[in-house]
């Protein structure tokens, strides 16, 4: 008589499950590593300026579209691309700070507008002694220009040129022409730097030889065309509240040092 023999297998059981807890124990350190990494290597927040201000809503919205993504997966140039593509700026520069992202740029050119006034007249400008800002001899002058001369807001395009528009603006040129392009270069600059002055309500004229920024109960600045923009904004706090403490209320910059008159 056969007697047959059934036999079970002296494996331990955690040797047989040992192939099967390698790729799972592997799984669980990616899950575990990711999310350890994902808040050091996602964008969190959004950083932009547009010519020292706060970018519009529609520059934000586009931006936001970037929080949570893989900082090493944001395509620059792509988004590059998208921030041109909105027409709001020009030049951008776009970096990744830790979990931010950072995005400045200049205003586009093609929405600085000026008023022209077309005139050889330009002030003499004949500093008097002025018990308060809005008695200086300058500002009247300049008023008194105005009042007599018919003007054109027109817009600053791409191509340095003037077109005509019918927006306000509280830039002004005065000239007997058409300024050059180089001249034209240098305005948009200026216009561009206005609110880096931090000043309320102020207005910039364009004479043929100088530069004037006021604010008609505060201060007028006068530069020249050939003034260091860059560190005039440096000192422009310091010397704008010096200015103010002495009550001088013009400050003269087409000089080496600043003029307080």
């Amino acid at each position: 008589m056969l007697t047959q023999r059934f036999s079970t297998s002296s494996t331990p059981i955690y040797k047989r499950l040992t192939p099967l807890l390698i790729p799972f124990l592997f799984l669980v350190s990616l899950v575990f590593s990711y999310v350890l990494a994902k808040p050091f290597l996602t964008v969190n927040s959004i950083s932009c300026r547009l010519s020292s201000s706060t970018c519009s809503d529609q520059l934000i919205l586009l931006l936001n579209k970037s929080k949570g993504k893989w900082i090493f997966l944001i395509d620059k140039k792509r988004l590059r691309t998208d921030i041109l593509s909105t027409g709001i700026g020009e030049n951008p520069v776009i970096q990744i700070k830790g979990n931010q992202l950072q995005v400045s740029l200049d205003k586009s050119i093609d929405q600085l507008l000026l008023n022209v006034i077309f005139t050889s007249l330009i002030p003499s400008f004949n500093f008097e002694i002025a018990s308060s800002s809005s008695n200086l001899s300058p500002w009247k002058e300049i008023l008194q220009l105005q009042a007599t001369q018919s003007s054109q807001t027109m817009l600053l395009n791409s191509a340095l040129l003037l077109e005509n528009s019918d927006k306000g603006s509280s830039v002004y040129l005065f000239a007997s022409q058409s300024p050059s392009k180089e001249q034209m270069k240098i305005i948009s600059t200026w216009i561009k730097s206005l609110p880096s002055f931090d000043l309320e309500s102020p207005e910039l004229f364009f004479f043929p030889n100088f530069i004037v920024l006021s604010n008609p109960y505060d201060l007028i600045a006068i530069f020249s065309y050939q003034a260091d923009l860059d560190n005039i904004l440096k000192s422009w706090a310091q010397i704008r509240s010096t200015a103010l403490a002495k009550k001088t209320y013009v400050l003269d910059f087409r000089y080496n040092h600043p003029i307080l008159r």
